[in-house]
């Protein structure tokens, strides 16, 4: 859990999601960073998992879940991820035409928090987008039989 104990300024999740075809194997990957008031990490959570038959946007979408459960009280976070999927539906009322349980799981794991979310740009060099998307693809390469 990323909010136990000292009283933290910021955090920030930082999500990606992959497969390997689509829909095939896929991955995702997320960070959360706590932050003093300072500006000091306080703490660094990585973590990721593995799904053997779904899709991309599946995989976005989960990336996000998981990394909020990993917070045990009402949080005000950023979320960064690079799918304008995740961050039009959230924001702007996509419709959710697909992947109805998937997005039902994200406004609960949402619902207690106040969030702000943001999009970056996949693959242009913003470190903890690279850094999520690495434990995506190392998911799917750890657990698809070779």
């Amino acid at each position: 859990m990323i909010c136990q104990g000292k009283l933290l300024a910021k955090i920030e999740l930082y999500t990606d999601g992959a497969c390997s075809g689509n829909p095939g194997p896929g991955g995702w990957g997320a960070i959360l960073i706590a932050f003093d008031d300072t500006g000091a990490v306080q703490k660094e959570l990585s973590i990721s998992g593995y799904e053997p038959h779904t899709t991309n946007n599946r995989m976005e979408i989960k990336a996000v879940i998981e990394g909020l459960k990993q917070l045990n009280r009402p949080t005000k976070l950023t979320v960064f991820t690079d799918s304008q999927y995740v961050v039009n539906t959230m924001t702007r009322g996509w419709k959710k035409k697909a992947n109805q349980e998937l997005w039902e799981q994200l406004e609960d794991a949402a619902q207690p928090h106040n969030i702000t979310w943001k999009y970056v740009r996949g693959h242009a060099g913003h470190e903890y987008n690279e850094r999520c998307d690495k434990l995506a693809v190392a998911a799917i390469q750890n657990c698809t039989p070779r």
